[in-house]
């Protein structure tokens, strides 16, 4: 696991960025009742010594890992977006082909929204999948034997106003350029660069296509008006595709706590929403329990397609690490310290048990090494222009 150093000015700009204004406005509604997990991440550090001859000593963030905090929250999804993106990467090298695929994003019209969401998503999700598999085979000449490889993430509320719009269904999904033929095993190309051209072309006629089929299919939920709305856009490069999986993969919580961070804390709120927003387990119209964010595989990405023993991986002699090995071999920390040459470090670290843990305050003022892992770096240290109003 790569690790950063930070100084104290980094990480006290996160640290002022309206954590406690969360809070108090989740304790207020009532969401929960216990929020000191929360208030107290990254209030502790823990020592690591790495194995080196100078036995350099670094303190690391000790996070809380709880669902409602942002910062945790954010970095799990940036870690689950690496671990496709390995296998992704794996597959695409071993057959020496470079990584391409189309984004979409399906919505549905507004007067339909309360429907489909009362539904449940799982259904609009498959009903998602199905319109756009149909599209892709129909207009690419794409064979029934050939498995495309589809990444799916639905979601139901809004990004930018997740306080304040309501239920807002929609799905994000990923089709990538290499599928298989389930017979032959043969690798298939998909021509997924023709849909580049529906970005610059908004009135392409195979894109009304893709409009029409979606309004056909929305007729499950009654009659749609006679636009809707279809978003598709072409990529290549890992990443790319690793930004645009972090951002499906995130949670509400992330949009939550970003959009107090911009507008502060509201007045009024509605608290069933609230409540159903951030809840981590709810039951739809349906009885069936859902929860608050999924991604489903399909194709060769599929769990059952990724294992060793798949056929698939097996003809083409490709070994996936699963997530646990994966994440083991991510979570060996590097020395980050700078060795007397001036060059860093890099030995393996391991945690102290022989040395207190202190606050992190106290670290920070008395100037000791401080490290967090890189991928709660990006996630709070790196955006903060983007979203601090004041910066």
């Amino acid at each position: 696991m790569h690790q950063v150093l930070v100084t104290e000015s980094e990480y006290v700009r996160r640290k002022t960025f309206h954590r406690e204004d969360y809070i108090t406005f989740l304790f207020k509604h009532g969401v929960r009742a216990d929020y000191d997990g929360i208030r107290s991440c990254g209030e502790v550090a823990v020592p690591w010594q790495c194995e080196g001859q100078e036995r350099h000593v670094v303190y690391r963030r000790w996070g809380c890992r709880d669902p409602d905090c942002s910062p945790c929250s954010l970095a799990r999804a940036m870690n689950q977006a690496k671990y496709d993106v390995y296998k992704i990467e794996s597959v695409y090298r071993r057959l020496n082909r470079a990584v391409r695929f189309v984004e979409f994003d399906y919505t549905v019209p507004e007067d339909m929204r309360s429907v489909v969401y009362r539904r449940g998503m799982e259904a609009f999700e498959k009903l998602v999948v199905h319109c756009f598999d149909e599209y892709v085979r129909e207009m690419f000449d794409v064979p029934d034997s050939v498995q495309l490889c589809i990444i799916i993430t639905p979601q139901y509320w809004s990004s930018d106003e997740p306080l304040t719009k309501g239920p807002l269904p929609h799905v994000h999904g990923v089709l990538f350029s290499l599928g298989f033929d389930k017979k032959t095993g043969e690798p298939f190309d998909v021509p997924v660069m023709e849909f580049g051209r529906f970005a610059k072309h908004p009135r392409d006629p195979n894109f009304e296509v893709l409009r029409g089929s979606w309004r056909s299919a929305l007729k499950t939920y009654g009659e749609p008006p006679s636009k809707v709305n279809v978003w598709v856009n072409y990529g290549a490069g890992t990443r790319t595709l690793y930004k645009r999986l972090q951002y499906f993969f995130r949670s509400p919580t992330s949009d939550v706590y970003k959009w107090i961070e911009i507008h502060g804390v509201p007045e009024s709120v509605d608290e069933c929403w609230l409540r159903e927003l951030l809840a981590p387990e709810r039951v739809d119209d349906n009885g069936k329990l859902r929860r608050s964010q999924k991604m489903r595989y399909y194709g060769w990405l599929a769990p059952r397609n990724c294992s060793p023993n798949a056929p698939l991986m097996q003809r083409y002699g490709i070994t996936l690490k699963s997530r646990t090995d994966y994440r083991c071999e991510e979570s060996v920390i590097n020395c980050p310290c700078l060795d007397r040459k001036g060059r860093v470090c890099g030995c393996i670290m391991e945690r102290s048990h022989n040395l207190p843990r202190k606050p992190v305050v106290d670290v920070l003022e008395e100037g000791l090494p401080f490290m967090v892992a890189e991928s709660w770096y990006e996630a709070q240290i790196a955006p903060l222009a983007e979203f601090d109003p004041g910066g």
